[in-house]
């Protein structure tokens, strides 16, 4: 890695985080209807005080507040929200490959947490006890000419496609298949690695 036109571009796209009405565009809504379409809970300003009521201020417990998201959740309506920041990202992931195939690139994507929608009466993130919250997507891309120079470590990313990972892997992971050569750099966790 001692050229200069190697790089590291870190995204933070949002994703699917809450609130979810304002991670996705007009082009992007495919699920209807959404909460903030309905009279009924327009007044109570949806988004922000879901968020506010989970995760800033817990002591808000207005009958009328809470029997409004638990409606909008019951309708469906939350899921088409969530629903349609799924379609957001897809638009935006295949931006971003479009930009790359034409690289020498490998491309990963991964969610920090994921999110509860209504589970268990829960919403939002923060519940290790739910499955949906640490269960997140990891994806790789490489394009043609990172595949045909490094083709060992992508043998080895796809190899491992069905294998159990996490965040502890992101790190050893491109580092390792950037080719950079340290000890900080445990084997058993770059993905790039042939060790199992």
């Amino acid at each position: 890695l001692q050229r200069a036109n190697n790089k590291l571009i870190v995204l933070h796209a949002i994703g699917s985080h809450f609130p979810y009405n304002i991670h996705f565009t007009a082009a992007t809504t495919k699920f209807l209807p959404i909460c903030n379409e309905r009279s009924d809970i327009e007044p109570f300003s949806f988004a922000r005080l879901m968020y506010i009521k989970n995760r800033i201020i817990p002591a808000i417990q207005g009958a009328p507040l809470i029997s409004a998201i638990r409606q909008c959740a019951a309708d469906g309506y939350l899921h088409n929200s969530y629903d349609n920041t799924i379609v957001y990202t897809d638009w935006f992931l295949n931006k971003v490959i479009t930009l790359l195939k034409n690289e020498n690139a490998l491309f990963l994507f991964v969610s920090d947490h994921g999110e509860s929608l209504g589970e268990n009466g829960r919403f939002s993130h923060g519940f290790t006890q739910e499955a949906s919250n640490w269960h997140v997507p990891m994806i790789w891309w490489a394009s043609d000419e990172f595949i045909k120079n490094n083709s060992n470590s992508w043998k080895s990313i796809t190899e491992k496609s069905e294998n159990a990972v996490s965040h502890d892997h992101v790190f050893h992971s491109l580092l390792g298949c950037a080719g950079v050569k340290s000890e900080l750099i445990e084997p058993t966790l770059n993905l790039c690695s042939s060790v199992p």
